[in-house]
């Protein structure tokens, strides 16, 4: 130093003193920056994750308020209401690729899936993530019940590799025992956090670089500029660093006064405009929010309201429709229009034998609660095996099996002949119930089974319909069941085809039936084989010279003298043998 004169040290004093402050400032410029930038950060984190969470519960409550009014409607059979909210709750959508799903506690068993409806009816307790580390469902139920409402976890997302962080959760349907949740992928969370973070980085350079040239021109300037300078370095980032407490304490009001154009100057203005768009995000999220919970509440309401009508006409409609047909109409797997349809349909048709005259000995009060308690019970049997009612006529009771829901020619034959069978045994206790209230001589019932080809469908105008079938072996049921004898079941060749294997006939012979062209064969039903000692009706015996076999029970009136002549002559033949 002693070298150089008062210039020299001067101008060294000067530079020295350029890089201490240069130094200073950018030292204070980066620990600010870096402070405010972290806060930003994670005050960004912590609003995004807000968003999030505010419409996940928010949209999830929707849920579960629109699954519970729908429990609520006593008039609806719980696969009713079960078939309303998938058609409710399926498409509903949380954000873009947010859906929900319905399970129920403790078993983990999917109700309703609103991305693959393939899972509904399966257990998925067991469901883990990608990585095997955890059991999502499992976890869902017990954040819900620990009412925590949220559960962090990684699941692959559709077109794209990789695992993504999700946000689940998961809440109680009132009064039932099912759990709707649903999940949002938070990834988009982290793509927002890095622009922003990418934003600042690229000020932060642009800024440093400017710093350094302008260092480089103004360095020789006097410690006074340089501490002027310094103060409008320093002051700004301050005040942003004020403002940023003031936004993590929820006062969005905060305006930077930016006093220069410089990056300082920039950064203050992009600071306002980032606080001024964090509150508009803020307030239009709950606007948002608002809105969408009215919208929900007036199609509540509108969902309430055509869930009455739709109660009064299920009510009204139930006493006139078969339950299969209600049912299918409501599902809207049937139309209510004008068409028919072939299928092989079996046909079952009963009476009273001479209602006429036994109306005549009943005073109409006493003959209608006979008649209406005889219908009751034989429509319970009916419905137990799956029967279509068709309709009442009187006394007489038309039904059939294989439409609108068929389990296969023979298991509907089966089903329609082991009814009638139950049917001919409640009659039986029926008689002697009536016997002791006083009714000398009790209803005696007829019964008549076909299998065939049959139209089905609704008949009529547009205007009154009546769903039935109609056709020739349609016919011969009823034929059958009028040449029954009392308290029998007579069923065709067709039919006893189908139930042999499993119910005891007796073959009747041909008969001859008005409108049919053709001889039609008949049986007479006994009972389950499982049930009867069949060596009652069957005779073989094995001998040398001799071997005779015969089932009793397929041998009808017009072959028995045939048959009794058969073994007189026999007997003759083999007596001259002994002489």
């Amino acid at each position: 130093m002693k070298k150089f004169g008062l210039y020299g040290k001067l101008l060294i004093f000067v530079f020295s003193m350029s890089i201490v402050t240069f130094v200073l400032i950018y030292l204070v410029f980066y620990i600010s920056f870096k402070d405010y930038t972290d806060f930003v950060m994670k005050k960004a984190d912590l609003l995004l994750m807000d968003k999030y969470k505010t419409e996940l519960k928010s949209t999830t409550e929707a849920a579960v308020t629109l699954y519970s009014a729908i429990n609520s409607l006593d008039k609806l059979t719980s696969k009713e209401k079960l078939d309303l909210a998938r058609k409710l709750i399926r498409p509903m959508r949380f954000g873009k690729d947010g859906y929900y799903f319905v399970y129920e506690r403790g078993t983990g068993i999917n109700r309703i899936h609103g991305a693959k409806p393939s899972l509904e009816g399966k257990v998925l307790w067991d469901l883990q993530d990608p990585d095997k580390t955890q059991y999502i469902i499992r976890e869902l139920d017990r954040t819900a019940r620990e009412k925590k409402i949220y559960h962090k976890y990684l699941w692959s997302k559709p077109g794209k590799e990789g695992l993504f962080p999700k946000l689940g959760t998961a809440m109680m349907v009132p009064g039932t025992d099912m759990w709707i949740g649903t999940g949002a992928y938070i990834n988009d969370i982290n793509l927002e956090k890095n622009k922003l973070f990418q934003s600042i980085e690229k000020i932060t350079g642009k800024t440093k670089y400017k710093f350094i040239i302008s260092f480089l021109f103004v360095g020789i300037l006097a410690i006074t500029i340089i501490s002027i300078m310094a103060k409008n370095l320093v002051d700004p980032l301050k005040n942003m660093i004020a403002s940023s407490r003031e936004i993590a304490h929820g006062n969005y009001d905060i305006q930077i006064i930016a006093k220069t154009r410089d990056e300082i100057g920039q950064l203050a203005i992009t600071f306002n405009e980032m606080a001024h768009r964090l509150k508009d995000y803020t307030e239009n999220l709950e606007n948002k929010v608002s809105e969408r919970t009215n919208e929900l509440q007036r199609t509540l309401e509108k969902l309430n309201e055509t869930n009455s009508i739709l109660e009064n006409l299920s009510e009204k409609l139930s006493r006139y429709l078969s339950p299969q047909i209600r049912e299918s109409i409501f599902t809207g797997k049937q139309d209510v229009k004008i068409e028919s349809r072939r299928k092989k349909l079996t046909v079952f048709f009963s009476d009273i034998k001479n209602f006429t005259s036994t109306t005549e000995r009943l005073e109409t009060e006493d003959l209608t609660n006979l008649l209406n308690d005889y219908l009751e019970e034989m429509s319970q049997i009916a419905l137990k095996y799956g029967a279509t009612i068709d309709k009442f006529i009187g006394d007489a009771i038309m039904a059939f099996f294989g439409d609108p829901e068929t389990m296969g020619d023979r298991e509907d034959a089966l089903a329609c002949v082991s009814m009638a069978i139950e049917m001919r045994s409640r009659i039986r206790e029926l008689q002697r119930k009536w016997l002791d209230l006083g009714i000398s001589e009790p209803f005696h019932v007829r019964m008549g089974i076909n299998t065939g080809y049959c139209t089905v469908g609704n008949f009529g105008s547009n205007e009154r319909m009546d769903y039935t079938i109609i056709g020739s072996q349609v016919n011969l049921a009823s034929r059958l069941e009028s040449t029954a004898e009392p308290d029998q079941i007579q069923i065709s060749h067709e039919c006893y085809a189908l139930i042999k294997d499993r119910i005891y006939c007796e073959k009747k012979g041909k008969i001859k039936v008005k409108g049919i062209s053709y001889e039609v064969d008949t049986y007479r039903v006994i009972d389950f084989i499982e049930k009867i000692d069949r060596s009652e009706f069957k005779i073989e015996e094995n001998l040398e010279g001799f071997s005779i076999k015969a089932d009793l029970g397929l041998i009808t009136p017009s072959y028995k003298k045939k048959i009794l002549r058969t073994l007189r002559d026999t007997f003759n033949k083999i007596k001259e043998i002994d002489k």
